[in-house]
């Protein structure tokens, strides 16, 4: 018979419309266990179930006909039958409710043959090592708790500003950190870069003195090794600071500028073009120098100290840093075929034409 008469579903007791022969069948299956409160509410009294409790229903369901319940309704593939009823599911364990899911998808859940959506209700979590509240995801809350590999990586950092005051090890004191950070810096202090302004800190490599300089490049530049202006080593195993004088004047080229001239009162820091100065990479020192050629001893006044310095060390084959431009002083140059005296010239273009052949 196909005339479509109103039958309760055997399995949620929702209300539909089926032909005669299948409300015959449907009325037929009781699928839930005799006696269990879903047999009495659903199939007895004939209550629909509008919130699915899957700490009750997953149990009874288990030894549930759900599939006879499903073949009552046409034979549904998926092995539960098809209502599309809004229902609520409570979520077994944390309680927490799915609300307006599809009565069928929520029996598709409950019994495993779908994979239940992670809870993103938002629950606090205490922090065990500072004691701070977190608000994070119930899903997450539950692997967090159980040791899910990588769980503990997906916390968010706690902002909560830390109690004390972290010390840094040089003596420094850092207030209102975030939790996070103060147990990071105490478990590993190396990785704590001090901001604090310190003043008069004297550069190694050129003797210039900065105004303010954070700890950190303070702590940096005390550190420091290698040579600087006339020849000076600094903290460098088996020898003194400040070389002999004469020795860094043969070394750079006779009168080169080294030694004297290099700090003389009316020169000033003078940087020799081809000495392999030490890399000073804690800060950039932008105080004026003079700046010396190797070739020509012409002198580039007031240049930045920095780029002096990596001008000089390229020329002595540091790769990487960048070379000194072309000498424009201006020379006189005799045309060595005659022995004329030309027009003056670029220095860096006399040097080319002699060596000209």
């Amino acid at each position: 018979c196909l005339h479509m008469v109103p039958q309760h579903r055997a399995l949620c007791g929702h209300a539909c419309r089926v032909p005669c022969a299948i409300a015959q069948r449907m009325a037929s299956v009781q699928p839930w266990p005799a006696g269990h409160e879903l047999d009495n509410t659903v199939t007895r009294a004939a209550t629909p179930l509008d919130v699915l409790d899957a700490d009750v229903v997953a149990p009874a369901l288990a030894a549930a006909a759900v599939h006879a319940a499903a073949e009552a309704e046409g034979g549904e593939a998926a092995g539960v039958p098809v209502c599309r009823v809004a229902v609520t599911m409570v979520r077994a364990g944390c309680r927490h409710a799915i609300p307006r899911l599809e009565c069928s998808r929520a029996f598709a859940f409950i019994a495993d043959h779908e994979p239940t959506p992670p809870c993103d209700n938002v629950v606090k979590y205490e922090r065990p090592r500072c004691g701070h509240v977190a608000r994070i995801t119930c899903d997450l809350c539950a692997r967090v708790l159980a040791g899910a590999a990588g769980a503990e990586a997906e916390l968010p950092h706690c902002e909560v500003p830390a109690p004390q005051p972290f010390v840094a090890s040089c003596g420094h004191e850092v207030r209102d950190l975030p939790c996070f950070q103060w147990h990071e810096y105490s478990d590993e202090p190396g990785r704590f870069r001090c901001e604090v302004a310190v003043a008069g800190v004297q550069l190694p490599r050129c003797g210039h003195v900065m105004a303010l300089m954070p700890c950190h490049r303070a702590d940096a530049v005390a550190a420091w090794s290698g040579r600087g202006i006339d020849g000076i080593v600094a903290h460098e195993e088996g020898e003194e600071e400040g070389e002999d004088e004469d020795e860094e004047e043969e070394e750079s080229g006779g009168g080169g500028g080294g030694g004297e001239a290099a700090h003389g009162k009316k020169s000033g820091p003078v940087v020799l073009e081809g000495v392999m100065y030490g890399a000073f990479e804690a800060v950039a020192c932008m105080q004026p120098v003079t700046f010396r050629r190797a070739h020509c001893t012409h002198d580039v006044p007031g240049v930045a100290c920095h780029t002096a310095f990596t001008w000089a060390s390229a020329a002595a084959g540091r790769e990487g840093d960048m070379r000194a431009p072309r000498c424009v002083v201006e020379v006189g140059w005799e045309n060595p075929r005659c022995g004329h005296a030309a027009l003056r010239v670029p220095c860096a273009d006399a040097q080319s034409l002699d060596e000209w052949e």
